[in-house]
Formats: C-alpha cells, sequence, structure tokens
C-alpha cells in the first residue's frame, strides 16, 4: 500500500494507482477508503475521451458496495440502506453517461435486493423487490437491443467464416439468466480487482 500511496504523492492524476490502492483498502476492509480512491479515479477522467474510465470508476463503486452487503447479511436496517444507496448514487450517475449499459441496470437491480434484507417487516422488504424486478425488465430491454445490434451487424457484414450464433452463445432465457453478463468493457464495466458479478 506504501507503494501506490507514494505513486499518488508523485503522480495524483494516476488512474492505475488510485486503482491499485481501492482494491487494497477494500481487502483490508477500509470501504470508505476504497470508494474514496475510486471517486478519484473517477474526477480524474474528465475529458471526454474518458467516459468510458468515468463509467467504470463508478460501476467499481456500486460493485464494492454489492460485494460488502453480499457478504455480511449481518449489516441491518440504516447502514445496510446508508451503504446500498451509495453504490446506487454512483450506479445512476454512469448511467447518465451511458443509458445503454445494461450492466449498470443489472447491478441496481442486485443492490436493491441487497437493501431489502434492512429490514424487519415483508412489506418493506417486498418494495424494494419491486424496484429490483424494474431494474431487472430495464436490464432484460438493454440486453435484448444489444443482441439485436450485433444481429444486425452480422446481416450487414456476411462472412465466410463459420461464427457462432449470438442467440446460442448468450441466452435471454429466464432459467439461464444468472450466468448472463457482458463482456463489452462499456456495456459491463470491470476494473482490475477482478470484482464479482451479481446475478441477474
Amino acid at each position: 500500500m506504501a507503494y501506490w500511496a507514494a505513486v499518488t504523492e508523485k503522480e495524483p492524476n494516476n488512474t492505475e494507482a488510485w486503482l491499485s490502492l481501492a482494491g487494497i483498502n477494500e481487502e483490508a476492509g477500509r470501504f470508505d477508503e476504497a470508494v474514496r480512491c475510486h471517486y478519484k479515479r473517477y474526477d480524474i477522467a474528465t475529458a471526454a475521451a474518458a467516459r468510458t474510465e468515468q463509467v467504470n470508476a463508478l460501476y467499481a463503486i456500486g460493485s464494492l458496495q454489492y460485494r460488502r452487503l453480499l457478504a455480511d447479511k449481518s449489516i441491518r436496517e440504516a447502514l445496510r440502506l446508508d451503504i446500498a444507496d451509495n453504490g446506487m448514487d454512483a450506479l445512476n450517475e454512469a448511467l447518465i453517461l451511458d443509458p445503454d449499459n445494461e450492466g449498470l441496470e443489472g447491478l441496481i437491480k442486485s443492490l436493491y435486493e441487497q437493501r431489502a434484507f434492512a429490514y424487519h417487516t415483508s412489506w418493506a422488504s417486498m418494495i424494494e423487490q419491486g424496484s429490483a424486478l424494474v431494474h431487472r425488465a430495464r436490464w432484460q430491454t438493454l440486453y435484448k437491443k444489444r443482441l439485436q445490434g450485433i444481429e444486425s451487424s452480422d446481416d450487414a457484414q456476411p462472412s465466410t467464416e463459420t461464427t457462432p450464433d449470438a442467440e446460442a452463445a448468450i441466452t435471454t432465457d429466464s432459467s439461464t439468466e444468472t450466468n448472463t453478463q457482458p463482456d463489452s468493457v462499456t456495456k459491463s464495466p470491470k476494473n482490475k480487482t477482478n470484482e464479482s458479478q451479481p446475478n441477474i
């Protein structure tokens, strides 16, 4: 950690260093500091060409908070709500930058599901589950839209090579959706901390 901290001192705009510091702090359980490092990445990436880096930084915050809640069901009530809301605030900001990103919608859905564990009453949990279903529907819509775009592109540019069918490779059937996560950086942002992906 001291190494990367020294790098950020010398090179405050080094996004890779801030990413590494975020990962180290998360591993040590210093979640608020990890979030601060990801927001630093976001603040650095201000140029229009850096939109993907901004989305990735905000996605990383949502993913961190999701993993935090997933790993500790003992976090309840106000603290659980605050953690989930922090993650969703970052993801909603990312959606402004990339409104067709189904990965963001899928993660918001998962955070709503984790938010439901904050309550001791079933009716309150049902409200959160209802919100999760709204974002699941948005994820499905955007996911299918992207698949249609892939198919249209394939039709417009026929190839002599044999390629796997997009529908066979990526299914939207409800029985298998838990294993479908887009791999595109702009459509399902990833950072180098190897974040676990929520089920959709």
